[in-house]
């Protein structure tokens, strides 16, 4: 393939036209494509040919290509598609194919922003450092690190939601000797001490590199920033972190102290995994009301570092709409990964359980927390703006002209939720879901109650599935424990109408208490452990199968007031 970019332009790539350059970088050249199959817009990114040339390095790229792509996470870049095409003139030029994301990038946010002389606010700084640290959680329990994380390889999406791209591209350059010349195992002013070193890193590397970024944000510039790139490394070695309150005397003693630990120059000294510093980030940059409650000192000490990929009795579910997955020949459907994150398999079986009805009073939600509200999706319906609506070809969230909340995942073995009003919080309450799970979904598709979600790694869920079966879980740090106590995952209930039939779902949490009802009756009522009780969005849960895709037809949503009945009307 030659190497020029503009021979690209125009030329057809297997499936795919190429359109126009996008970059090029140490590794790859990037351009803007369409997909003649799918007819979509899509970016991909071409080896360059000299490592194209190195057998040894051709069989790394693929094997990291390959791992990458079963990552699925919605702040991960996917990867759509993987091959190898056969030039005119006999070479090889393998290349990925991504979606392709028309936002800035956090550089390109950050230059406009400090030649405007402002600064990003602080729930904006939140939410973005919230998005990486859950894509990084995700791949660092997938034993994944990154390497390179900065802000030219994060890229905002159409809903402003960090997506963290190029991983694995690090790890390639750091086995191979057929970089460009001034090409880096990462970059200078986002490198840990350890990584400045030439030494061994780990996930806590990504974190001190997050901890960069966090400071950048705050400060309006990196706190290493020379001209010469030795002269940054040696900063990071061995000078000090700058007070970052000289560039803004409002940010609070929390603040920089959550700044200062992700950027202690031993790893031990830092935070040990992404998710503890998502806690701290919270606390700090809380509203001066919630500030107030906090006790000084509330930056926790190190904990002995654990990274581990957990199996768990359901797929997790990702807060955004997913993309296709790996194709290599035949089209492999997966999902969005960050575009990567873990795929978890669903749990089947189970044995039958005919839990007997019993009364239970349910309390009344405080004023503190969310709003009681009916969801009917009627068009005049004013919770309706509030509804994730999205559609990407694997994942549908929409309000239908007749009256319902469709709701589809086309991707195998994944899960995914639709949240309502994701700043609405509610820690004590009752919500009551009516839905059908479509004929056309694989019959063991999982669908229910989300609530107390506080991300995608902290949540609960109620579900039912189309083989009769119910099942109660809580997700805390990504791993799963079934409430009910049991071995087994699904039970299966005579009141759990199969497919095709509606159901309808409510469940009570009050505190520690929770009670699930299907069809008015009561099917579990457990206590569960107090340190799992939390405060957090809500929502509905859809998960598929292996054998194929869940569509369901959600009739309405309430929170508040009493179990409705049942009856025969329809849309």
């Amino acid at each position: 393939m030659p190497a020029s970019t503009n021979v690209f332009v125009k030329q057809k790539i297997d499936r795919y036209e190429l359109q126009q350059p996008l970059g090029v970088g140490g590794m790859a050249r990037v351009f803007v494509g369409w997909d003649s199959v799918l007819e979509r817009p899509v970016a991909i990114k071409f080896l360059h040919d000299h490592l194209a040339d190195d057998a040894t390095f051709m069989e790394r790229f693929q094997r990291e290509a390959k791992l990458v792509a079963t990552l699925n996470h919605p702040n991960i870049i996917q990867i759509y598609d993987y091959n190898i095409h056969n030039t005119a003139d006999g070479r090889m030029s393998p290349y990925m194919v991504m979606p392709y994301i028309t936002g800035k990038t956090l550089k390109e946010l950050l230059t406009e922003t400090c030649a405007r002389s402002e600064r990003l606010s602080r729930e904006r700084i939140l939410a973005i450092m919230l998005d990486l640290i859950s894509a990084l959680h995700y791949a660092h329990n997938h034993g994944m690190i990154h390497r390179d994380v900065k802000p030219s390889n994060i890229l905002f999406d159409e809903h402003d939601h960090a997506i963290l791209m190029d991983f694995g591209i690090a790890r390639l350059k750091e086995v191979s000797q057929l970089t460009q010349e001034g090409a880096a195992v990462g970059t200078p002013t986002y490198m840990s001490p350890e990584q400045a070193a030439g030494g061994v890193v780990d996930s806590r590397t990504d974190l001190y590199a997050l901890g960069v970024i966090l400071y950048e944000m705050l400060a309006g510039r990196p706190p290493f920033d020379d001209e010469s790139m030795v002269a940054v490394i040696l900063s990071h070695l061995n000078t000090p972190v700058p007070d970052i309150t000289q560039f803004d005397p409002n940010i609070s003693p929390e603040l920089e102290a959550v700044v200062n630990k992700a950027l202690a120059k031993k790893p031990d000294d830092r935070y040990q995994t992404a998710y503890e510093m998502a806690d701290d980030l919270r606390l700090a940059l809380a509203s001066p009301a919630q500030s107030s409650n906090i006790t000084p000192g509330f930056v926790r000490a190190a904990q002995p570092m654990i990274v581990q990929s957990q199996a768990a009795p359901l797929a997790l579910p990702v807060k955004r709409p997913a993309l296709n997955r790996w194709a290599v020949g035949a089209s492999a459907v997966v999902l969005l990964a960050l575009v990567a994150v873990f795929v978890l398999r669903n749990p089947l079986g189970g044995t039958a359980d005919t839990s007997q009805a019993h009364e239970s009073g349910v309390s009344s939600m405080t004023e503190e927390e969310g709003a009681p509200f009916l969801s009917s999706f009627a068009p005049d319906d004013a919770t309706n703006k509030l509804w994730q609506q999205t559609s990407d070809g694997n994942i549908l969230r929409q309000i239908t002209p007749d009256g319902f909340y469709h709701f589809e995942n086309r991707m195998p073995s994944t899960a995914e939720t639709a949240l309502y009003s994701p700043t609405e919080k509610y820690r004590n309450g009752l919500i009551t879901l009516e839905a059908t799970l479509e004929d056309s979904s694989s019959s063991a598709s999982g669908y229910g109650i989300v609530f107390r979600y506080r991300d995608a790694m902290n949540y609960n869920v109620f579900a039912v599935d189309g083989n009769g079966r119910f099942s109660l879980w809580a997700l805390a740090d990504g791993v799963w424990t079934e409430l009910r106590g049991q071995d087994e995952k699904w039970t299966e209930n005579q009141y759990v109408n199969p497919i095709g039939e509606r159901n309808q779902l409510a469940v009570t949490f009050t505190e520690n208490h929770l009670v699930g009802y299907v069809n008015q009756e009561q099917v579990v009522d457990v206590h569960v452990d107090t340190s799992s009780v939390m405060e957090g969005s809500i929502g509905v849960y859809l998960a598929s199968t292996a054998s194929g895709p869940a569509s369901v037809l959600i009739d309405t949503y309430q929170v508040g007031g009493q179990v409705p009945s049942m009856t025969d009307d329809s849309h």
